[in-house]
């Protein structure tokens, strides 16, 4: 599969086409380059992952909580890779869904060779491949942990559905921590290898996954969803940049943000609620705000 035939996109930060809530990571790629839909990008997103050679319990758990993701409204983004990476696709595609494909190697050049048909069906099903690699980029072992932190930067949650302790999934994992994405696992058997991973992750703070309800609830669904739309819908504007800027962790005065970035009362108010319904800032009480 060749990029010029399949119309490759490329996208800057700025960009209104690229993932809003990717943006938010820290060192964000930039630019991106895509096959597909670009529509897909704008979410909201939610990341299956897991094992390149997983048990048939972690194929099942694939195929029984992906549909109801869809369901939900989710493009399911994962990393085209053997195992549950594809069976998250190929539950999505099944489903009806649109699903996104991050690969590890240049956009040209489709990895693994054994999942091209994979990708076709992910592009003409209205979903896209994406990589922030160029041309026929060899896929190197130090691109897969760079593509993981795309796969959780994008996505609201992770789902590791089966993994061994060193597994890449579990970095993916660890990055969502990071970034302040919900990360949930299937405790699986404790007999069995590809549970180690999941229970490490649960160790640290993922959320155990037995039926869909654990995800959807731990979630605020409807919340989150609704945020992942204002950003889609209405990028961030000049103003908004400055605010963020100027915002920390901590609370600040709506005074001390009007000195800070030159602009009249009116418009910092404004700004600020578009921020808040974007999920992007808090409203601590008392006129003061901090970042999300």
């Amino acid at each position: 599969m060749h990029a010029k035939i399949a119309n490759m996109k490329t996208l800057y930060m700025h960009d209104s086409r690229y993932p809003p809530i990717l943006r938010e990571i820290h060192s964000p790629p930039n630019p991106i380059f895509v096959l597909g839909n670009t529509d897909a990008l704008k979410g909201p997103c939610f990341a299956v992952v897991g094992a390149r050679r997983p048990s048939q319990y972690g194929q099942r758990v694939v195929e029984a909580i992906v549909p109801h993701l869809v369901e939900e409204g989710f493009v399911i983004v994962s990393g085209l890779a053997y195992g549950i990476d594809s069976f998250a696709h190929e539950a999505t595609l099944k489903a009806g869904g649109r699903t996104v494909a991050v690969l590890g190697s240049g956009i040209e050049l489709i990895h693994p060779s054994g999942k091209q048909w994979l990708a076709k069906q992910i592009i003409e099903n209205d979903g896209a491949i994406i990589s922030e690699f160029p041309g026929r980029t060899a896929p190197l072992k130090h691109h897969f942990p760079m593509r993981n932190r795309i796969i959780s930067g994008m996505s609201l949650g992770v789902f590791v559905a089966e993994a061994c302790i060193k597994s890449g999934s579990l970095i993916t994992a660890r990055a969502a921590l990071e970034q302040n994405r919900e990360v949930f696992a299937s405790p699986g058997s404790i007999f069995s290898p590809l549970s180690e991973g999941p229970l490490s992750i649960i160790k640290q703070g993922a959320t155990p996954v037995a039926k869909i309800s654990d995800i959807l609830d731990q979630m605020n669904l409807k919340t989150k969803i609704a945020q992942s739309e204002t950003r889609a819908a209405v990028p961030e504007s000049h103003e908004e940049t400055a605010l963020l800027a100027a915002l920390s962790h901590e609370p600040t005065h709506i005074d001390e943000l009007i000195r800070a970035t030159g602009m009249d009362a009116s418009t910092v108010s404004g700004a600020l609620t578009l921020l808040e319904l974007k999920g992007r800032v808090i409203h601590a009480g008392g006129m003061q705000y901090l970042l999300n």
